[in-house]
C-alpha cells in the first residue's frame, strides 16, 4: 500500500515522488560513474535502476529522455547495436516505466 499525503488539498502518492528522487540520484552516478570510466560500477548502478524502474514512479516530462541516456551508455558500454536506433522499442520500453 502506497503512503499518501495531502499537499495542498491535493493527494501525493508520497512513495512514487521518493522512487523518482532515487531514479534520478541513480541516473546522475550512473553518468559519472561512465564519464570516470568506472564500467562496473555503472554495471552495478544500471542494474539497480533497472529494478527501480519497475516501481511506481512519479512522471515527469524528462524522465523518458533519462531512460533514454542510460539505454544508449548501456549499449555503448555493452558494444551492442551501435548503429542501429529502434525508436518504437524505445517507446514501448519506457511507456511501461512511467505512471
Amino acid at each position: 500500500m502506497a503512503a499518501t499525503e495531502t499537499v495542498n488539498n491535493v493527494p501525493t502518492d508520497v512513495e512514487s515522488i521518493v522512487n523518482r528522487w532515487v531514479v534520478d540520484y541513480y541516473m546522475f552516478v550512473a553518468v559519472e560513474f561512465f564519464k570516470n570510466a568506472r564500467y562496473e560500477d555503472f554495471c552495478a548502478i544500471r542494474d539497480v535502476l533497472n529494478s527501480a524502474l519497475l516501481l511506481p514512479l512519479d512522471s515527469t516530462d524528462v524522465m523518458p529522455a533519462k531512460i533514454r541516456v542510460l539505454q544508449f551508455l548501456s549499449r555503448i558500454n555493452d558494444g551492442e547495436n551501435l548503429g542501429e536506433i529502434n525508436i518504437n522499442a524505445f517507446i514501448n520500453n519506457t511507456q511501461c516505466y512511467v505512471t
